[in-house]
């Protein structure tokens, strides 16, 4: 990179990574840590170096992360509620015991998100064969209630086969 350009693609870089959370402050020592930490996440060559593949990357759209507020309230005075729930659970969509349905969601207006309490759930990546992944699940089903619908692509989160151990 030309000298100009190094310095631009510098401040880009510090701007893209604060505004992201990937710095807490002016943390400039250890820059090279957190250009580590990025191209490992993205799967670029880790090398700690700002280089133009990264900038590359930085530069395409992305998913915003919203910062959602969790408080346990009661039945009725929420937007969105979340159960664990055996068999038959009162909502015409029963659940059907481990490795069957394991969640399931409802659209906007109803808020509403079941798991099923007799699956082997894991928030530890990657998941055995006996376990459901909670966190994948949990963002398919939540898109659900935002309203998403299930794609085609096999790799997306909204996929209707997801969350089991390959």
């Amino acid at each position: 990179m030309a000298p100009i350009e190094q310095v631009n693609h510098l401040a880009f870089a510090k701007s893209y990574h604060k505004a992201y959370g990937y710095f807490r402050d002016n943390e400039d020592d250890d820059m090279e840590s957190e250009i580590r930490k990025f191209q490992e996440s993205y799967r670029l060559n880790v090398s700690g170096k700002l280089d133009h593949e990264m900038i590359k990357t930085m530069k395409q759209p992305r998913c915003e992360v919203t910062k959602f507020k969790f408080n346990e309230v009661t039945p009725g005075k929420t937007d969105t509620v979340i159960w664990l729930y055996s068999g038959n659970h009162g909502d015409l969509s029963p659940f059907n015991g481990p490795s069957g349905v394991w969640a399931h969601a409802f659209q906007p207006t109803h808020g509403r998100l079941n798991f099923d309490a007799d699956e082997r759930w894991s928030n530890i990546q990657p998941t055995t064969t006996d376990q459901v992944d909670l966190v994948t699940i949990g963002l398919h089903e939540a898109a659900h209630i935002l309203g998403h619908q299930r794609c085609q692509n096999p790799n997306a989160v909204m996929f209707a086969l997801i969350g089991r151990a390959k």
